[in-house]
């Protein structure tokens, strides 16, 4: 009987597949090459999206650190000049700062526990209040009429007008952040706890009364520009919670807003516009305080303000002294001219009278306006320097705070991006998973033969998928490379364009690493995903079939 060896089959190694997958694509050059295309548009385009939305996200972060000392002070310059009100309240409620908890509740009086619950209750009164700002008129009119803000809730304790609001629900799109028995018990805690929300509202008004007559004629802002600490214990005496370090840095702010005061309005001067306008060679209409903070924040600019004021300051002097001897003469020739007598004493008081006439631009040098911004100005050039730049900075900052207001859109979606960019990104990859898919599916069709005389010759199944395979994620690798680096300058390029050096200073490297990575790697994965339905029709391809095949 003779003997069957049946050995078994011959397993090539990675090496030799790898091998045999770049012989085939330099064959298809072409065709490998629209495919590597296809994967670096889609890379390219997600890195572009991904890089920018990271930017603006790092600028946002940036700018609300560096304008949180100026919105601190006018915080502190509003709380102690104007009693606050009900959405205020709300919001500090809300918030749940300690320091700021700790105030409403001397002010109000109220125990630890009766906080907690105007907490609580303030918590879900603005989710409330934002599902009703966010119907539409001809949803929200059925449910509360004409009613806005927290005039919703005392129009809903009605028990009438809570039922007919519990029918109409159901023809609503949006749902109630609860069901509609936790929102009627929420507006009976709600309308049960105003007693206490107006103690704290009566109890800060008390302490803004009491400050006031300690400001006296001074604003707020100039009494805390003078980071007089005994003011700083006036105001923890009335239940306000400030460190000394905290009403420090209030301070400051308050002094460079009280500053960049003084030396702003001086182009409403018509003198001093027309010497600002000569020296930096604008226009007299276009010679505003922004174009004054832009030359003055330089040594030689503040130097020459300091000069000019200076100099005005002596002009407006002997103005005043010359306008006092109008006035003696106006009242002697009204005299000479009653009494009739003495023409020629007349005639010589009228003479030097003319000599002594103003023009309207020295009327404007001498007015109650114009006088008084000379008289405040006291600063030397470091001090103007300093104030200068700080404006511009913040003018800076404001102009690409509102970029970045008009760029974040209002639905956001998966990491971050507007649900329309998601939608975006989701169409472009099936896009590309179609096109890599035909491309494969195309060098199947011709490669027939060859996928043939691989089996012929001991190739299994596996082997032919994991050519296939190995194939479009050595483009998968390609392609995402060259897109990932393409995407990663066009984001950066769109970020530096859109906010300037801030985008640079502040360059997010670590997160743009980490999105270039997880563009490369959606790039390969993508392409792996693509080549399976095509691998696995080469796999299971009859030999024999295939090589019948023309």
């Amino acid at each position: 009987m003779k003997v069957i060896d049946v050995k078994n089959q011959v397993r090539l190694s990675m090496a030799k597949c790898i091998e045999l997958v770049l012989s085939g694509v330099r064959f298809r050059l072409f065709r490998a090459a629209i495919t590597v295309l296809i994967i670096a548009l889609a890379a390219a385009f997600l890195m572009t999206m991904l890089g920018e939305s990271i930017i603006v996200r790092q600028v946002a972060n940036v700018i609300d650190d560096q304008t949180a000392p100026r919105r601190n002070f006018l915080f502190w310059a509003n709380r102690i000049s104007s009693p606050m009100r009900a959405p205020q309240l709300t919001a500090l409620l809300a918030e749940g700062d300690a320091r700021r908890l700790k105030e409403l509740q001397t002010w109000g009086g109220l125990s630890g526990k009766q906080m907690q619950v105007l907490r609580s209750l303030a918590v879900r009164q603005l989710e409330y209040l934002e599902y009703f700002a966010l119907l539409g008129v001809g949803e929200r009119r059925p449910l509360v009429g004409s009613a806005r803000g927290t005039e919703v809730f005392a129009f809903l304790l009605a028990p009438e007008k809570f039922k007919r609001f519990r029918s109409e629900l159901r023809n609503v799109s949006r749902q109630l952040p609860t069901d509609p028995e936790q929102f009627r018990m929420f507006l009976k805690e709600w309308d049960d706890t105003r007693p206490l929300r107006k103690q704290i509202l009566e109890g800060h008004e008390r302490a803004v009364k009491g400050l006031a007559a300690l400001l006296g004629d001074r604003t707020p802002k100039e009494v805390l520009a003078d980071g007089d600490e005994s003011f700083r214990r006036e105001l923890e005496q009335r239940g306000f919670v400030v460190s000394p370090g905290q009403f420090r840095d209030v301070s400051q702010q308050a002094a460079l807003a009280r500053d960049a005061e003084r030396i702003g309005p001086m182009v409403s001067i018509t003198r001093f516009k027309k010497e600002l306008s000569q020296r930096t060679g604008i226009e007299v209409k276009k010679a505003d305080s922004q174009a004054l903070f832009n030359d003055v924040r330089s040594t030689s600019g503040a130097a020459w303000l300091v000069e000019q004021v200076g100099k005005m300051k002596r002009e407006a002097q002997t103005l005043l002294t010359k306008k006092q001897k109008q006035r003696e003469l106006d009242t002697q020739i009204r005299t000479l001219r009653k009494a009739g007598t003495d023409p020629e004493e007349l005639k010589r008081l009228e003479s030097e009278r003319a000599k002594i006439d103003l023009s309207a631009q020295e009327e404007n040098l001498i007015g109650p306006a114009s006088q008084e911004l000379l008289a405040r100005f006291s600063l030397e050039a470091p001090r103007i320097m300093e104030v200068a730049r700080y404006e511009q900075t913040q003018w800076g900052l404001n102009v690409v705070e509102a970029i970045v207001a008009g760029s974040a859109g209002s639905e956001k979606g998966f990491l971050g991006f507007p649900v329309r960019t998601m939608w975006l990104l989701v169409v472009s990859f099936v896009v590309c998973v179609v096109g890599i898919a035909n491309a494969m599916l195309m060098s199947v069709t011709e490669r027939f033969r060859e996928i043939a005389t691989m089996k012929c010759l001991g190739a299994t199944d596996g082997f032919i998928m994991a050519n296939f395979i190995l194939e479009s994620v050595m483009q998968g690798i390609v392609g995402g490379v060259i897109g990932t680096a393409l995407g990663f300058l066009l984001g950066t390029l769109r970020g530096w364009a859109r906010y300037g050096q801030i985008a640079m200073e502040h360059f997010p490297l670590l997160d743009m690493g980490t999105a270039a990575l997880l563009s490369l790697g959606i790039g390969v994965a993508v392409s792996a995903l693509a080549a399976v339905y095509p691998a696995r029709v080469a796999a299971r391809l009859a030999p024999m079939e295939a090589m019948r095949i023309e």
